[in-house]
């Protein structure tokens, strides 16, 4: 922890003390960032009494003089000819048969730092004596590489910029929250304009907007158009006899089945939904290009297609029927009802028209179910 205090009076008289606070541990992270990327030299940070603070090739033996079991675990014990030409010279080199140690003094005593010329830097962020940066180069890799220090940079960063560098990191903290809460409330405005909270599909009014864009494509560029109108059959009985929330739990499952067996793209937010958003991806074989998923309202959904052929068309439809009638809730099985309309340009008909007929083919369909059951 570095802490700065300043007094603060009105003409003669005290009132209090401003105290900040900084977590030294921005400027540790940086010493070590800075080390990583020299795999072959060994960077360490030393305190007043020579216990390693940071090293970078062996992180059990920071902080050391906090537990009284590795009271003698320390540089100055390691390495005593070292350390005494480190505590005299406070900056400079020294050669060993191991290899070369670099070294120096971080806040030297007798210098200010740039801006605090009428406090002691020592005592505002050592409290007591020097932190000493150590690097260390072994023989073996000298002849591969040349000698660097991470020393300089640090002690620029330290001491020279430290306002700076104080500016420069609340500036990107405050820049990284304000970012952050931009794009939280972008997500989940963009989602609530988009999609259906409840299945995760388009929801009307915005489906219909990109069902059209997509139809316009297709007719231009000559592609046929697939559309299936489909709700769930005796959802009214079913929230009748066991209560709306249940009959909420079949139409995600319905919504879910769809999703299965088509190529849904959600691009724009991701949630506690996300396994139901990417569903798609567990039958990827079966996927197509560009369909589209909309909830037009109650228990009822458009699928659109593009470029699809009609025995396409029903092979999907029937996919989806087959697996929902495999799935079972409270001993009610789960059937649907579909209109399929098939759409090629030279027929020259609206979305709007398409819709309709597929509509009406749905309850055609839902009659003839129904009648089946008797």
């Amino acid at each position: 922890m570095i802490r700065f205090s300043k007094p603060i009076y009105d003409e003669n008289n005290l009132l209090g003390i401003s105290v900040i606070n900084y977590r030294a541990n921005y400027l540790l992270d940086s010493l070590a960032m800075n080390s990583q990327n020299n795999k072959s030299t060994d960077v360490y940070l030393l305190n007043e009494d020579g216990y390693w603070l940071l090293s970078s090739n062996d992180k059990y033996i920071e902080w050391g003089f906090m537990f009284s079991e590795y009271e003698d675990a320390n540089f100055k014990n390691l390495e005593p000819e070292v350390w005494s030409d480190v505590k005299t010279n406070k900056e400079g080199y020294i050669e060993t048969d191991k290899g070369i140690y670099s070294y120096t003094a971080v806040l030297p005593e007798a210098k200010n730092q740039q801006g605090l010329s009428n406090i002691d830097a020592e005592n505002i962020i050592l409290g007591e004596g020097n932190w000493y940066i150590v690097t260390f180069l072994s023989n073996e890799d000298q002849n591969f590489i040349e000698i660097f220090t991470f020393a300089s940079y640090f002690q620029y960063l330290f001491e020279d910029q430290l306002e700076i560098t104080l500016s420069i990191i609340s500036a990107i903290l405050l820049i990284s929250v304000l970012f952050a809460w931009y794009m939280k409330t972008k997500i989940e405005a963009d989602k609530a304009s988009k999609y259906d909270e409840m299945t995760l599909a388009y929801n009307r009014k915005y489906g219909l907007e990109k069902a059209e864009e997509l139809y316009k494509y297709c007719m231009k560029n000559n592609l046929d158009v697939g559309v299936v109108f489909c709700d769930i059959n005796g959802l009214k009985h079913v929230n009748d006899l066991y209560g709306h929330d249940f009959g909420d739990t079949l139409i995600r499952l319905f919504s879910e089945t769809i999703q299965n067996e088509i190529r849904w793209e959600q691009h724009c937010f991701i949630n506690e939904n996300l396994r139901r958003i990417f569903s798609w991806f567990r039958k990827k074989e079966n996927q197509r290009e560009s369909d589209l998923f909309i909830r037009m309202g109650g228990d009822e959904f458009l699928l659109i297609f593009r470029d699809v052929k009609e025995e396409d068309l029903q092979k999907i439809w029937e996919r989806i029927i087959n697996d929902h009638k495999t799935k079972f809730i409270k001993d009610v099985q789960v059937s649907a009802s579909g209109g399929l309309v098939l759409v090629s340009p030279e027929m020259d008909m609206s979305l709007e028209n398409v819709i309709k007929l597929a509509d009406k083919a749905m309850y055609e369909e839902k009659s003839k179910h129904y009648l089946a059951r008797g």
